[in-house]
């Protein structure tokens, strides 16, 4: 009935690459091809941009041709610079350390760069979510609990262990029974494939009590930070003499 509408268009890309189907390199070529429909080169919508992003960003898990993982950066970027949250920003910030991390024997100076701007956007994330842990009221719950995991993220991501050490606690302690303010803080979740995939995570692993940080959420952040600490160990910097 709408076939032109672009929030029709999105969840049907979103539908479609979740899918896997017939095969998930094939659901995720057709989702790109509609989101291309939505002229993302000249959008400013963030949620067609983070889609744009997801899906690039799985075809390079899937294929690791670069066209995708620049695409994915690309994507991130532009919807960071868009909307001046700390999720586009964490989530930029670690894809320029997939890149560097691949291009550092073949490229060094390239790598050198992304390494840098990767570093430069983590302090600028740090800067936002203190900005919203210092804003009235307070982020709370859920909000809370994304705002600290990210700064964990990024602490890790600048070389300072302790301190993500620190704040991976913090974030694990938030009480999950005070209700998230979603008007004071960008929602990590918020994002129609971001949605999806903590509802997939939450079929995995059982529910703690409601107090608690549900273990899914946990086990997500815990994952992804050790995925960056193996990119991290294939720093550019470490061929410089």
């Amino acid at each position: 009935m709408m076939p032109n509408e672009v929030f029709v268009i999105q969840k049907l890309a979103l539908a479609t690459y979740k899918s896997k189907l017939p095969t998930p390199i094939e659901a995720l070529n057709e989702a790109w091809h509609m989101l291309e429909g939505l002229a993302p080169k000249i959008s400013t919508d963030v949620e067609t941009l983070g889609l744009y992003g997801a899906v690039h960003k799985r075809l390079w898990d899937e294929t690791k041709v670069p066209l995708h993982l620049d695409k994915a950066i690309w994507a991130h970027e532009k919807g960071f610079y868009i909307k001046n949250d700390y999720y586009n920003g964490v989530n930029l910030a670690y894809l320029l350390s997939v890149r560097a991390a691949q291009t550092g024997d073949t490229e060094p100076a390239e790598a050198i760069a992304d390494f840098i701007v990767a570093q430069r956007t983590r302090h600028r994330v740090l800067r936002l979510c203190e900005e919203h842990l210092e804003s009235g009221p307070a982020p709370q719950g859920a909000d809370k609990y994304w705002i600290k995991a990210t700064m964990a993220e990024a602490y890790l991501g600048l070389g300072d262990d302790a301190k993500a050490t620190e704040l991976l606690e913090a974030a694990q302690d938030v009480d999950m029974s005070l209700p998230s303010l979603r008007s004071t803080a960008p929602d990590p979740g918020k994002d129609l494939a971001s949605k999806l995939d903590q509802y997939e995570a939450r079929l995995r692993i059982p529910e703690m009590p409601h107090s608690a940080v549900p273990a899914w959420m946990i086990q997500t952040t815990e994952e992804h930070l050790a995925r960056l600490r193996g990119l991290l160990a294939k720093s550019p910097l470490n061929r410089i003499k």
